[in-house]
């Protein structure tokens, strides 16, 4: 599995080469690394075969995607999973529960790349979703297409389940938004959404290591620590328009999310404390070395660290 990544690294640092002329090398490796589920892949560049910009979208979603994977889910994880909503208000959790589960690692849980099994109906319905989204907001024409594919077109946050959560989120959120704003400030916007998501309280808990919950359970179940809080507002965001991203300080173990702004530059936004304004740069009470951002697409300054 290293020698396949180490050449998948090395295809994406190559491939920004000036004797590149464009991804295809990626795209022929995702398309070989993806086996036996290559028709499903195939299937989509077909289906845009005659929309060159969605065409691109799938293309940048597939020659990714090696990279990205989650954990075989079990019975072990779902009853912490379940554990997680006895937190109370004042996150508090039973000791009792923290004795049993404490020490559960997913590390070694195996893994199932979404290359290898993804849909071509999964990625045609997510692709649609999120052009429509971008299109339909005042605010989309603000946003590039390159800065589409990061903020609004992944349909994946970690290394969550592969789940089909952005209909369900826009049917969700979508018409909560269209009720109380019609304006094309992003900022004004993110922040009525924070309201909305005020309720029910997200109640913080640290006690077990997990990975992405997920989106399906956290619509549902406000539970979690920091990086959780910020998956659900991404998701959020995502499935209704909103540029969102995320950034975290590995010294301190704090995510918090970024909205894209109209002006462009990136506003940190950490919904479950406070308002943002344009120019704000609050990240809470955190002194930060160095942030790092979450990205869908392989940083070819990263690929580099394991060719050079």
């Amino acid at each position: 599995m290293k020698r396949i990544i180490l050449l998948y690294l090395l295809l994406s640092v190559l491939s920004s080469c000036s004797f590149f002329k464009d991804k295809q090398p990626e795209l022929s490796f995702a398309m070989e690394y993806a086996d036996s589920n290559k028709k499903e892949l195939e299937q989509v560049l077909k289906h845009y075969a005659n929309d060159s910009l969605k065409l691109e979208a799938a293309k940048f979603l597939i020659r990714n995607m090696p990279a990205h994977f989650f954990y075989q889910q079990g019975r072990e994880m779902d009853s912490i999973k379940h554990v997680l909503t006895f937190t109370d208000s004042h996150h508090y959790l039973d000791p009792k529960h923290i004795q049993k589960w404490g020490n559960y690692s997913y590390v070694d849980l195996p893994k199932i790349h979404d290359v290898q099994i993804i849909t071509a109906e999964y990625l045609i319905e997510n692709i649609d979703l999120a052009f429509e989204q971008w299109h339909k907001r005042p605010w989309g024409k603000y946003l590039s297409f390159h800065d589409f594919c990061e903020y609004l077109l992944p349909y994946r946050v970690g290394n969550e389940p592969l789940e089909n959560w952005r209909k369900l989120y826009s049917a969700t959120f979508s018409p909560l938004l269209d009720s109380i704003y019609t304006g094309s400030d992003v900022l004004e916007a993110a922040n009525l959404v924070r309201n909305i998501l005020k309720e029910p309280q997200f109640r913080h808990c640290t006690a077990f290591s997990l990975p992405n919950l997920g989106a399906l359970y956290l619509i549902d179940n406000r539970f979690g620590n920091c990086r959780d809080f910020a998956d659900l507002f991404t998701y959020v965001c995502r499935s209704i328009g909103i540029p969102c991203m995320e950034e975290t300080n590995v010294r301190h173990y704090h995510t918090w999310n970024v909205i894209k702004d109209t002006t462009g530059m990136d506003i940190p936004f950490w919904y479950n404390t406070w308002t943002t304004f344009r120019g704000d740069t609050r990240i809470g009470d955190f002194r930060c070395g160095k942030i790092y951002r979450k990205m869908y697409a392989l940083q070819i300054e990263e690929a580099r660290k394991y060719v050079d």
